[in-house]
């Protein structure tokens, strides 16, 4: 008599990102064109190893969304192909924007990608599970570490864009905390130079020098 097949349980992950070419002063700098995506697959490949032996099988369905999309038709185009697990590298607006429908319709969601305080403090939602450190966790840590280096007295140079001014932020409270002191801040202006040619490169190259000449004695920048 012939045993009857196993059934095999189909685990669908969605991951839903955010991403558009970045510019950098160096090509060192260039994120890959699938960061995060090719972490993501070795896993998928590495439990289906493990499936093979539990009557699993995992699939991973990738989205894209513009840094500044609309993330909820992504999202729900996603919960309609079966997805009820979905990692999410997206904006903490972009988060909050598909959390509660993700909730009404029983999906979970991994925010690998926002920093933001507030998404677990006055903006937590209890599906979602926060795999990427808070910017206060993240400072914190860099303010511990520089404690224990004996280098209290630091330089906070930051840039003009609102996530450069929340880093700041969390920064200036980390030092408070652990007993650093902020000797000299400064903001540098991202003016939108062609960072694609050398003339671009150059020009802040030489803007950083000048913005850096009139400094007070200080440990770190």
């Amino acid at each position: 008599m012939a045993k009857p097949e196993k059934k095999i349980t189909e685990i669908k992950i969605g991951y839903l990102r955010a991403y558009a070419p970045q510019l950098t002063l160096s090509m060192l700098d260039l994120p890959p064109r699938d960061e995060g995506v090719a972490g993501a697959e070795v896993a998928i490949g590495d439990n289906n190893t493990t499936g093979k032996f539990t009557n699993q099988k995992f699939s991973l369905d990738v989205t894209e969304v513009k840094p500044d999309g609309d993330a909820v038709q992504a999202f729900e185009g996603m919960i309609t192909k079966g997805d009820r697990y979905v990692v999410a590298d997206l904006s903490a607006k972009q988060l909050l924007s598909i959390a509660d429908i993700a909730r009404d319709k029983g999906v979970l969601i991994f925010n690998v990608g926002a920093t933001d305080d507030s998404l677990r403090e006055e903006d937590c939602r209890i599906n979602v599970f926060h795999i990427a450190p808070t910017r206060s966790m993240l400072a914190d840590a860099l303010a511990q570490y520089l404690m224990v280096k004996k280098w209290p007295n630091w330089v906070l140079l930051y840039g003009s864009h609102e996530q450069d001014h929340l880093y700041a932020d969390a920064l200036r409270r980390a030092a408070t905390r652990f007993g650093g002191q902020i000797v000299a801040e400064k903001e540098f202006k991202d003016t939108g130079t062609a960072r694609r040619t050398d003339t671009g490169a150059t020009q802040i190259q030489q803007q950083i020098s000048v913005f850096t000449q009139d400094l007070p004695e200080h440990d770190v920048v």
